[in-house]
């Protein structure tokens, strides 16, 4: 009789009616004294009066469920007596104990509501109910001992549910919990295990974003401990790095912050492992996606350096400049800026030269004489160097057109 209704009371407030019953049994006194205090319960508006009112009535109809009735009638007595029980919770005003978050929490007693509960879900379940009861059920059972801090046992309900009743709406919930719990015991290879097969199981995240979501983060701070942690590093191991942020970054339903830190990161790694071309591709696509962003500026920086390992000093001057314009109190503005004249001398570029000399000028306060200047052979431009004045002490260009500041 209970059967459409299990899910939804699972999961939902109080249940408004009493439990019906349409056999022959419903006669036994047992029973009839159950019904009386789940009706009671029901119209109990008080919080303290209703929840000793439900409490009662999971204890009876238990006290049903392992008397001498019919199966059936035992079947659903003990259905009735979880329902009461999880009313019984929504009226429960005391909190659980705290915990210590620093080490996993040692297991909690079990209390004489939590003891009615635990025997008639056993009750139940040793009828053999249909798979998407016992999901729920399953479900309900990790989530008391879960409440209990009985941990390791909640954890191997969750893998029940998520392993055998994937398709089940708890299955999600089961999984972000599950995730929660290895971080609460601390048990974290388990955590990045999990996230790492979940992420890999398409079908499962399928229609689930938040767990998706969730997952996704798990495996982000997982490679961030990675990289900050390894200590045999070479160029190789960054470019992995870069191309497994940059992997990332393409996935669908990607929030700004995460799609922003993603790119910038990808830029990084390959930075770090020598691979410019693909530092340029990565900090392009951050720039481009998401302008405003903060780490699209100091993007900016990073690209003119790396466009400049690569000799394309038009597009390093470029970004130094786009740089210097959006972020010019930054620390390392006023490098930009000169490396920015810098390689716009190289390529023969003499106004926007002379137009960031003008502005840095003012912005920086640059007014020291010249000392010497030293451009490219061959250089076709010798009337830029009075506009460049201000620079000479601090900008050098050699054959190959590298900065060195003194």
């Amino acid at each position: 009789m209970f059967r459409g209704l299990i899910v939804l009371c699972l999961v939902a407030e109080a249940a408004a009616a009493s439990p019906k019953y349409d056999r022959a049994a419903n006669h036994e006194p047992e029973l009839v004294a159950a019904e009386k205090l789940w009706t009671a319960a029901a119209s109990e508006r008080d919080r303290v009066r209703a929840l000793a009112a439900w409490e009662a009535a999971a204890a009876a109809f238990l006290a049903v469920a392992d008397g001498k009735v019919a199966k059936a009638v035992q079947q659903d007595a003990a259905i009735a007596s979880i329902l009461a029980w999880k009313n019984a919770m929504t009226f429960d005003v005391g909190e659980p104990a705290a915990t210590d978050v620093e080490r996993p929490p040692p297991p909690q007693p079990f209390d004489a509501r939590d003891r009615v509960h635990l025997r008639a879900i056993e009750v139940y379940l040793a009828f053999a109910p249909p798979p998407a009861e016992v999901a729920a059920i399953k479900f309900l059972r990790a989530n008391l001992l879960r409440r209990r801090d009985h941990i390791d046992e909640a954890i191997a309900g969750y893998l029940d549910v998520v392993e055998h009743h994937r398709d089940h709406e708890v299955a999600e919930y089961a999984a972000n919990l599950l995730l929660d719990s290895y971080n609460r015991l601390q048990r974290y290879d388990e955590l990045i295990a999990l996230a790492e097969k979940l992420r890999a199981d398409q079908a499962f995240l399928a229609g689930r974003p938040e767990l998706a979501t969730t997952v996704r983060r798990v495996h982000l701070q997982s490679m961030r401990g990675a990289h900050h942690g390894s200590a045999d590093r070479d160029f190789a191991w960054y470019q992995r790095c870069g191309e497994d942020y940059l992997a990332i970054a393409a996935e669908p339903a990607l929030s700004g912050d995460e799609a922003e830190e993603l790119l910038y990161n990808a830029g990084t790694c390959f930075d770090q492992g020598r691979a410019h071309g693909r530092a340029i591709t990565a900090f392009r696509q951050l720039v481009t996606r998401l302008p405003h962003s903060k780490l699209a500026v100091r993007a900016l920086a990073r690209l003119g350096a790396a466009e400049a390992q690569l000799g394309d000093f038009r597009a390093a001057a470029d970004a130094l400049e786009q740089y210097v314009t959006q972020a010019p109190k930054a620390k390392d503005a006023r490098n930009a800026a000169a490396d920015a004249i810098t390689y716009a001398m190289g390529v023969g570029d003499v106004a926007r030269a002379r137009r960031l000399v003008k502005v840095a000028s003012a912005r920086y306060g640059w007014r020291r004489p010249v000392a010497s200047a030293v451009v490219a052979p061959a250089d076709p431009l010798p009337e830029r160097l009075p506009a460049l004045a201000p620079f000479a002490p601090m900008v050098t260009v050699n054959t190959t057109f590298e900065v060195s500041k003194p």
